[in-house]
C-alpha cells in the first residue's frame, strides 16, 4: 500500500510502502529498500530545505526517521512526537511539520514544538500548505484552518468557511485553490467563489485522501 510518493532535489523518487518500508528509486529503476522495526508502518516521505529526508511512521512507538549515512536513523526528538505521524511537510525556514490526529507538531534539528489551537480542542491535521504571501493553511477533519499568531485557528475569508475534512491542499498558476475532501474536489478562487466538483460533475470519485493532489508541470 503506497501512501506518500516524493521526489527529491537530487531526482530520486523515494515512496512509503506501509509495512514493506520506504523504497527509493534510482535512474535505472532499482530499487533500495529501508526498513524499520517491527509492526512499523511507513506513511509519509519528504525531505527539507537542508536536504534531509525525513520519514514518518505510525506504530507503538511513531517514530520519525532521518536518513543519514544512507541508513535509517531515528529523529533524537522523536518522542516528543505524540501523534500518528500521518503526513510530514518541509517548512521553508527549515525542519518539518508532522501532522497526525494530535495536532500539528514543528521538528528540527533543536526540538519539536506542537502548534496549540486557539479553541483548545484537539485537531486532527492531513495536510499543509504555504502560499506566496506567508498564509500557513492547514487541512483538518473539521475543515481548513490556518497557523495565525502561532496558533491554529479555522480560516474564514470573503464569508467562505470550509468545514468538511481537508486531506489534501494546492494551487494552481492562476492562484486557485483545490482542496480535497471525503465528499469531492473544492475549488475556490481564494475571494468568493467556491465550487465543488464531485460524482455529479464529473469527478470519479468523492473522496480524494491526502497525497491525492498534483499540480504537473503543464499547470
Amino acid at each position: 500500500r503506497v501512501l506518500d510518493i516524493y521526489r527529491d532535489k537530487d531526482g530520486y523518487i523515494w515512496f512509503a510502502a506501509s509495512s514493506f518500508g520506504v523504497g527509493k528509486i534510482y535512474p535505472d529503476w532499482r530499487i533500495k529498500w529501508y526498513k524499520g522495526n517491527d509492526n512499523e508502518h511507513f506513511n509519509s516521505v519528504s525531505q527539507d530545505k537542508n536536504g534531509k529526508i525525513w520519514i514518518g511512521t505510525s506504530s507503538k512507538n511513531n517514530n520519525i526517521y532521518i536518513v543519514e549515512n544512507d541508513k535509517l536513523v531515528k529523529y533524537k526528538f522523536s518522542d516528543m512526537i505524540i501523534n500518528t505521524n500521518r503526513k510530514l511537510f518541509a517548512s521553508d525556514i527549515g525542519g518539518m511539520y508532522v501532522l497526525g490526529s494530535n495536532g500539528i507538531f514543528y521538528a528540527d534539528d533543536v526540538g519539536v514544538k506542537r502548534i496549540p489551537e486557539k479553541n483548545g480542542i484537539k485537531a486532527n491535521t492531513y495536510s499543509y500548505y504555504k502560499n506566496k504571501t506567508g498564509t500557513e493553511f492547514v487541512g483538518t477533519a473539521e475543515g481548513l484552518y490556518y497557523i495565525h499568531n502561532g496558533l491554529l485557528e479555522k480560516y474564514i475569508s470573503n464569508g467562505i468557511e470550509i468545514s468538511k475534512p481537508v486531506y489534501f491542499i494546492l494551487q494552481d498558476k492562476e492562484g486557485n485553490y483545490w482542496f480535497g475532501s471525503n465528499e469531492g474536489v473544492m475549488k475556490w478562487d481564494g475571494n468568493q467563489y467556491l465550487e465543488l466538483i464531485n460524482t455529479q460533475n464529473g469527478l470519479a470519485g468523492n473522496e480524494a485522501n491526502r497525497s491525492a493532489g498534483l499540480l504537473d508541470s503543464k499547470g
